[in-house]
């Protein structure tokens, strides 16, 4: 005897709010190499770090595990601004927050020991050094400072050095003080009471500095090499054969011995002799641009990079620290209309083919040396904007290829309009005159310059706005507009730095996210004036990093915002709807939507999906109150999957001729296969496997249908 059952299904009004603290889920994290900026090792070998994102963490085993801790107080972002990192015995010195910060408890507790020089104003600290836990000297812009209590009082120190603006400080072996700063210096044999000027410096220009094994005063000159004093600074000699041209660097002596010298362009070189000859370290390291360089006390040095490293054979070779403990920065991602994700982060450009379950780096900036900027789905291809070339890949990232033109470098925006034409900009950082705008309506083989007028000069945003008559919209010094494909250009009255969205909604209507909130062209009656600007949202408080309208045309915008850090546009701008829920205080850096609505986020720490932006409404959303009818296992898969039914009966009254209906759709709602059709089941359990052999890659929907009663589940195809 055959029995009908019905799917008891519960229909329910789901407003967004009303689910919010599960709304955003995390998904899985690349393995990514963090830039660190600077590292400082205490005798215990306990190390605190801080990553290019300004955040700060530390080890207590060598590196091998990580703790993110706070230095003095956090901006809006969460970070704090460290400069000057240093150690005395197990103590931790920081400068940060205009004041030195010390920390006996690896980074977990600060204090603030600079407090009595607040009353001096317009002072800002270049060096200082340790002498005990009581005696610390400052560097100052106006002189030389001392405590002898551990900082809860200040002197300045007098004599020639009264009016030095410090660079360096140096405590020489006989006791003597060394300060010195452009064409100038100054020794104090009386502990800091008197100084007296050194006029053999006066041609100098010394950046660094240190004491060599001997003793002696090393100084690192710009631009003619590195010299030597035997007699406190009253004589100076040249050292041979030291490399010339260095630019800003910095002068160490390992406790070994050896000499080491980092130049700001990341290149370190090493001397084994005293200082006599020199050479760059040749060695894996070499590869990356290095910023901070110290040696430990476990006798090995560390390099910070845009990974951290270590070396236990005086910089032959090098290996990387572990580094698990800042969070994933994500600075862009985009969805393609199969659901893969593309992000950008500090170390490379990534990849996921699961929904963000799994990640995988598809272009690494560090080997590489060059940085995609902004990238753009076009013609079955992502098109990126790099530092180095114009890149495009026609494969999901697995090969990369160069454009032959422009003849270029630095770009910085892309886009495409209706008609199929590439927009791209160009940013020069060291001669921003030279910052262009360029056009190809042959898929990027040729490329035809944009005249802009002479007057703006700098590309501001990684945005160029797109109108669906031909429009074009870029951010230079001022927001410009062009009607006519370029022939001629309008300014908008948008003189600002920072233009970090720009939209054309349906009706033309231009959108732009600023520094200080979000603005709309005024409509005047018949049409929109692009020069008078009605504000919809937000105020300078709020820095709006990025905007995107939804399928539905509704308004998204994200930031950095003191709790809230992403929002949807109600009523014409006048209210916004909060969308931040379980996410804490994270900001957010970047979204977009996939194929079927969801809507994925970078943020300060990772990747979050979200419901479909369909449901942040009221529309009715049916769930199963048993959660076990119908299951797909497994749900991320290759070749094939099973579904299988546990039909059986429920408290409700049993109705006749179940009908019972089982399909497959694609993310667009496309029927592709009927595994049942109108049929009557017994109670039980049934079990149906599906060969996904002709199914692309994608998401898909499993349907059952009972009596006008429906349970959908959702499985992933990857190949």
């Amino acid at each position: 005897m055959k029995k009908n059952f019905v799917l008891f299904v519960v229909i329910i009004i789901s407003a967004f709010q009303l689910n919010g603290q599960d709304y955003w889920r995390k998904l899985g994290e690349p393995s990514v190499t963090k830039p660190t900026r600077t590292i400082a090792i205490n005798d215990s070998g306990h190390i605190i770090a801080q990553d290019m994102s300004n955040f700060a963490y530390s080890s207590e085993d060598g590196g091998l595990n990580w703790k993110p801790i706070q230095v003095g107080k956090v901006n809006q972002f969460g970070t704090s601004n460290i400069s000057l990192l240093s150690t005395y015995k197990n103590d931790f010195y920081s400068y940060t927050d205009g004041g030195l910060q010390k920390s006996t408890d690896v980074g977990k507790t600060w204090m603030r020991i600079t407090n009595a020089l607040d009353s001096v104003k317009n002072i800002w600290m270049r060096d200082y050094i340790i002498e005990s836990e009581k005696i610390i000297y400052l560097g100052m812009s106006k002189g030389l400072y001392k405590t002898t209590d551990g900082g809860e009082s200040w002197a300045r120190l007098g004599g020639d050095g009264d009016t030095l603006d410090v660079y360096g400080v140096l405590k020489l072996n006989s006791g003597s003080l060394f300060i010195y700063s452009y064409r100038q210096a100054a020794c104090s044999k009386d502990g800091g009471q008197t100084f007296k000027r050194l006029k053999a410096i006066d041609s100098l220009n010394p950046v660094s500095g240190g004491i060599d094994n001997d003793g002696n005063i090393i100084l690192v000159d710009v631009p003619t090499g590195i010299y030597r004093s035997k007699d406190e600074g009253e004589s100076w000699e040249k050292i041979n054969n030291s490399p010339l041209n260095l630019g800003s660097c910095k002068f160490y002596r390992s406790p070994d011995g050896y000499f080491y010298i980092l130049t700001n362009s990341g290149s370190l070189y090493q001397s084994m002799d005293n200082g006599i000859t020199w050479g760059l370290t040749k060695s894996l390291i070499d590869k990356f641009k290095i910023t901070t360089f110290l040696s430990g006390s476990d006798g090995c040095l560390y390099a910070c990079s845009d990974a951290l490293f270590k070396s236990a054979d005086k910089g032959t070779s090098w290996v990387q620290v572990r580094n698990n403990a800042t969070p994933i920065i994500i600075d862009r991602l985009k969805v393609d209309s199969q659901g893969n994700i593309f992000a950008s982060l500090p170390s490379g450009f990534y990849r996921s083919k699961d929904f963000g379950n799994t990640w995988e780096q598809v272009y690494n900036y560090i080997t590489e040396r060059n940085r995609i900027n902004h990238f753009i789905f076009y013609d079955n291809k992502i098109i990126a904007a790099s530092d180095s070339n114009l890149l495009w890949t026609s494969d999901l990232g697995n090969t990369w290829n160069k454009f032959d033109n422009p003849k270029e470098t630095n770009f910085f925006a892309i886009n495409a309009d209706s008609l199929g034409r590439l927009i791209l900009s160009t940013r020069k950082t060291t001669n921003i005159s030279a910052s262009k705008l360029y056009s190809s309506d042959d898929k990027g083989l040729t490329w035809k310059e944009f005249n802009i007028p002479n007057v703006i000069t700098k590309v501001y945003s990684c945005n160029i706005g797109l109108g669906k008559n031909g429009w074009i919209v870029a951010p230079f010094n001022d927001l410009l507009l062009t009607k006519d494909f370029g022939l001629k250009w309008d300014s908008l009255s948008v003189q600002r730095n920072s233009v970090n969205g720009i939209l054309f909604n349906a009706d033309s209507e231009l959108v732009i996210a600023t520094e200080w909130g979000i603005h709309k062209s005024k409509y005047l009656g018949t049409k929109y004036d692009y020069k008078l600007w009605e504000a919809i949202g937000f105020d300078a408080r709020y820095y709006i990093s990025s905007m995107m309208f939804d399928r539905s045309g509704r308004l998204f915008a994200s930031g950095f915002f003191d709790t809230e850090n992403i929002f949807r546009m109600k009523d014409d701008g006048k209210t916004w709807d909060s969308l931040q829920y379980n996410l804490g205080r994270l900001r957010t850096n970047t979204f977009d939507f996939m194929p079927t609505g969801e809507m994925v986020i970078g943020t300060g720490d990772g990747f979050f999906i979200g419901g479909k932006t369909g449901d942040i409404g009221t529309e009715l959303i049916a769930e199963h109150k048993e959660n076990d009818i119908m299951k797909i296992e497994p749900n991320i898969a290759r070749n094939n999957i099973k579904i299988k039914l546990n039909l059986r009966n429920t408290a409700q009254t049993p109705q006749t001729g179940n009908n019972i209906k089982l399909l497959i759709y694609d993310y667009l709602g496309n029927e592709l296969e009927r595994i049942l059709d109108n049929y009557n089941l017994e109670f039980g359990n049934y079990s149906y496997n599906i060969d996904l052999q002709g199914y692309p890659q994608g998401l898909y929907s499993c349907v059952l249908i009972s009596n006008g009663k429906k349970i959908k589940d959702k499985f992933i195809v990857i190949k």
